[in-house]
Formats: C-alpha cells, sequence, structure tokens
C-alpha cells in the first residue's frame, strides 16, 4: 500500500518508476546504534527520553538536531541493507533543510543523496536516501532505479549563493 497521491497519474507514475516499498513510520535499528554514538562521542546533545528503537532514536535526534527533512519517513530494505527514507515536498526544500540534514547526517557519521524517484507523491516528492554507511548508500545510489532517475547531492553552502 503506498500513500500520499492516489490519482491515476501518480499510480502509473509508480508504476513505471517502480521506486522501492517503504515501510512508513519506522525507522531501520541501525539509527538507534547511530544515535548512541553520536552522543557518547560529543556530536549530538544527551536525549530528555530513553532511547529504545531506531524510531524513538531518530525522533529524539531530529528533535534536538532539526526534522524539517523528516516528512513521510520509513525505512527500505535493499540487498538486506535497511536505509532511512524521507520524501518531503520539492517545494519545500531549502536552506533550513539542508543544514538540518547535513547536521543529522554528520551526527551519526553518515551520507545521504536525493532522488526524484519517489513513492509517496510522484513528481511532487523526492527521496531522500540514508544508509547506515557512506559506502552503503553509494552502492544503493548506483542502481537503476536511483541512479536512473536524477539525482541531487550539493553542498549545503551552494545554497546560499
Amino acid at each position: 500500500m503506498h500513500f500520499g497521491d492516489r490519482s491515476n497519474t501518480s499510480d502509473q507514475l509508480r508504476e513505471l518508476l517502480d521506486p522501492p516499498p517503504v515501510r512508513r513510520g519506522m525507522a531501520p535499528r541501525w539509527v538507534l546504534k547511530a544515535v548512541k554514538q553520536a552522543i557518547e562521542g560529543g556530536r549530538m546533545p544527551r536525549p530528555d527520553g530513553a532511547l529504545t528503537s531506531g524510531t524513538t532514536a531518530l525522533d529524539e535526534a531530529s528533535r534536538l538536531l532539526g526534522s524539517s527533512w523528516k516528512d513521510h519517513f520509513g525505512k527500505l530494505t535493499w540487498d538486506g541493507i535497511e536505509f532511512l527514507v524521507s520524501e518531503p515536498y520539492a517545494e519545500r526544500i531549502d536552506l533550513r533543510m539542508l543544514t538540518e540534514l547535513e547536521r543529522f547526517t554528520e551526527a551519526l557519521e553518515t551520507s545521504y543523496f536525493f532522488s526524484a524517484n519517489s513513492e509517496h507523491f510522484p513528481a511532487r516528492t523526492v527521496r531522500i536516501v540514508i544508509g547506515p554507511t557512506t559506502s552503503d548508500t553509494n552502492e544503493y545510489r548506483k542502481h537503476e532505479w536511483a541512479s536512473a532517475m536524477e539525482t541531487i547531492r550539493r553542498p549545503v553552502a551552494a545554497y546560499a549563493e
């Protein structure tokens, strides 16, 4: 089941693009470990609540580091690897969102990329893919459904111009 726009046009786009399905509202298990390591390493403040799952760790990290990038989030599994996915509306991408996303991925010591191949509302939302490691993110990015679409990866400073 998909979320977002359910029009015939969106259904046709989903069929054509065939984005990997996302389990909405869930975060990969590695997020919990990465958040705990970020706290221990001083890259992130200590949260108020207990960190009991990837989802609670994601919620606390995004509350502390910024959450404007986290919209229609979930996880997808590709080649046995869990990825964190967010699918914000393209028109909402701004310097604040990119800065908060950079802050989050730097604290967790991982990387991200944008793909136009979004499941939530094709042609209106973009997919942000975050892997447990930079090499995992880069491998996923090479796959046909990610690389066939235009991907965006500009330094945050480029948006300030």
